[in-house]
């Protein structure tokens, strides 16, 4: 059994920033970012979990992960900033969604910001005659892209020399975005 804690401090990261485009550029990279990252990982081995003779045996691994991260700066006059996204959707007769990681004060490290569909003061989704909904014209923040908690399960038997094993993980506790519905 491994566990370690880790709580890091990360001053200074470089990232991509955009410029004004009357400068010639549309970004430009920069030390402007100061984060903290926390966590606790943990590995069990049962080596071997069974001996069935001395030409057989099984093996299991299983580990856990827990990771979380805050944004503590970004540079003296932005309080968030666009860190890349996927926008490389289609534009149909009422608009397509976009997706975009940011790096905002305060929050994880990183979150979404998304295009959403008009909403009424209820919260329901306002359709034209038609029945197709339209897209606001802000972005709303939707959570963080990294996870927070990674399980892995590693079995794996051997016969003679011979092995066989698996990879499973299973990731929780962050947002995907993907926009296969448009593209079908």
């Amino acid at each position: 059994l491994d566990a370690t804690y880790y709580h890091q401090r990360n001053t200074d990261q470089i990232l991509q920033i955009q410029t004004s485009t009357t400068t010639g550029y549309t970004s430009r990279l920069a030390n402007t970012a100061d984060f903290e990252n926390y966590g606790v990982e943990l590995d069990l081995r049962l080596t071997p979990l069974v001996n069935l003779g001395r030409d057989v045996r099984i093996d299991f691994k299983v580990n856990a992960t827990y990771n979380d991260n805050k944004i503590l700066r970004l540079s003296d006059d932005a309080t968030e900033l666009s860190i890349g996204g996927a926008n490389q959707f289609t534009q149909t007769k009422v608009g397509a969604p976009s997706a975009f990681n940011y790096a905002i004060v305060g929050m994880p490290a990183f979150v979404f910001k998304l295009t959403d569909y008009e909403r009424d003061p209820e919260g329901r989704v306002i359709v034209d005659a038609e029945g197709n909904p339209h897209l606001s014209d802000s972005l709303i923040t939707a959570g963080r892209t990294m996870p927070k908690w990674i399980l892995g399960f590693n079995p794996s038997i051997s016969w003679k020399g011979l092995s066989i094993g698996m990879t499973w993980d299973f990731k929780t506790g962050h947002n995907i975005y993907h926009g296969i519905g448009n593209d079908m």
